[in-house]
């Protein structure tokens, strides 16, 4: 190395074998990237295709249309018929008497 480029390419064609591995960082780079990052890589685009997707998006889109659905249901009661409102007070009353009841007497 001292001695200019020609020095360096005479130290390559005594140590062909050493000098490319050296050259290349003893492929540590390349161990690296087969031992943790492929791995890591696989299993994150796993977990996002399985959990993220399937399970996290399916239960936020499930309670969204829990909700729509329960809310299109009172749209179509909430008429601004008082019969209505009453009856429904009335089952809710109903409803209440009984499980007081069944409660109640255990």
């Amino acid at each position: 190395y001292w001695g200019g480029p020609e020095a360096d390419q005479s130290l390559e064609r005594s140590l062909t074998g050493a000098y490319a591995s050296m050259r290349e960082a003893y492929n540590v780079d390349d161990f690296y990237d087969f031992a943790f990052v492929r791995p890591i890589a696989r299993t994150s685009d796993w977990l996002w295709r399985t959990v993220d997707v399937v399970f996290i998006d399916g239960i936020a889109n499930g309670v969204a249309t829990a909700a729509a659905n329960v809310g299109e249901g009172w749209r179509r009661w909430s008429t601004g018929n008082v019969q209505h409102y009453m009856l429904t007070v009335l089952v809710g009353l109903a409803l209440l008497v009984g499980i007081i009841g069944v409660w109640g007497g255990v």
